[in-house]
């Protein structure tokens, strides 16, 4: 499906948007690092609980995580995905967006973003496991999707929770959304908005 305008979606919560930004210098060092053949290139994660806008973990030191308005990834060169769950329910969708409302309160110290966790992602190869390496209590994109999800799938079937708690805390983008394709059962993809479909 084609999303016209993300502005527009007004159901469904919680949405998982993975972004894909081919014009961003920093997004295209993220892509050619983490590419899997075969897979849509994913170079972002993030979410959205309330219409209109997006919680993010930006690249700062301090308050890192917030909501931004969808507007501000509606740019040149973006591709948002939609995806949401096929089990969901009403205390999965409060458990997921008290768990997101719980981060985004905490102090601008604690929500900085993850670098080093960012440099074992730059270090994965196939000899040597640098997932490890981030800084603990931060996290990056990905992870912050994975942490919400985490916390709210013991309010889903039990085959979801099984998927869901299997996932690597420490997965990249791309990797989370090959993941989220592989298992349609518990993950659903509604559609895509490009912006160059606008121009």
């Amino acid at each position: 499906m084609i999303i016209n305008n993300p502005n527009d979606i007004k159901s469904g919560f919680p949405w998982l948007v993975f972004a894909n930004n081919t014009i961003d210098p920093i997004a295209k060092i993220i892509d050619f690092k983490t590419d899997i053949t075969g897979v849509q290139p994913k170079n972002h994660a993030m979410l959205s609980i309330n219409q209109g806008e997006f919680a993010v973990q930006n690249m700062t030191l301090i308050n890192a995580y917030r909501t931004v308005p969808m507007s501000s990834y509606m740019i040149k060169g973006q591709t948002l995905s939609f995806v949401n769950l096929v089990n969901s329910n009403a205390q999965f969708v409060n458990a997921f967006s008290k768990s997101v409302q719980k981060r985004l309160s905490r102090p601008g110290f604690e929500n900085g973003y993850d670098f080093l966790g960012l440099l074992g992602q730059a270090l994965e190869n196939p000899i040597v496991d640098t997932s490890w390496i981030h800084t603990p209590g931060l996290e990056y994109c990905s992870v912050d999707v994975i942490r919400h999800l985490v916390n709210a799938c013991p309010y889903l079937p039990k085959e979801d929770q099984i998927i869901i708690n299997g996932i690597p805390r420490e997965t990249n983008p791309e990797q989370l959304w090959e993941i989220l394709l592989n298992n349609p059962k518990t993950f659903y993809f509604y559609g895509d908005y490009n912006f160059s479909d606008k121009t």
